[in-house]
């Protein structure tokens, strides 16, 4: 036999228990602290999350209408009457846009306008309509006029931090 004091079992789970807050396997009561946390984070991370993708939908119905903006002044700069101008937007906005049988938006506006390249700045006013060349109809816009379409949308986010009328003007010579 030794001299020296043994070590056993007895002393190892008196030092466990002294080192580990006096619970069993080292487990400590934190369980609902944890849960606690869990509930206050959860709803942050969320609106978060919920606020990237609405602002992310937002970008994207911007995008959808500034397209729809260029289509119709390019229609509009070849001289194509109102009607083919207003569907060829509603028809290139059509996620975004609501367009009813005639070809008006529901959820938004278009308008149309029009200068003479003279002086600076441009003034804008809006045209009067169609005009009947010969067999077939053109707007009002003479050749060499500046052509100036705004699409209006009402955008709905769900958040509701970014509901708000997204407008987008495009500006267009028109071709003789």
């Amino acid at each position: 036999m030794s001299h020296y004091p043994r070590k056993g079992r007895g002393d190892r789970r008196k030092s466990r228990v002294g080192q580990y807050g006096g619970t069993r396997c080292g487990r400590t009561r934190r369980g609902g602290t944890s849960l606690v946390e869990l509930a206050l984070v959860v709803p942050v991370l969320l609106s978060i999350l919920l606020g990237i993708i609405d602002f992310g939908w937002l970008e994207r119905n911007t995008l959808i209408i500034a397209n729809a903006a260029r289509e119709g002044v390019r229609a509009a700069a070849l001289g194509q009457p109102t009607s083919n101008i207003t569907s060829r937007i509603c028809t290139s906005g059509a996620p975004a846009l609501q367009c009813d049988a005639v070809g008006n938006i529901t959820n938004g506006s278009i308008l149309m306008e029009q200068a003479a390249p003279v002086g600076s700045p441009l003034v804008y006013t809006p045209w009067l309509g169609d005009v009947a060349t010969g067999s077939t109809q053109t707007n009002s816009v003479p050749p060499g006029n500046y052509v100036r379409i705004t699409v209006t949308y009402n955008h709905r986010s769900i958040t509701g931090l970014f509901s708000r009328a997204v407008s987008v003007p495009v500006i267009m010579r028109r071709e003789g």
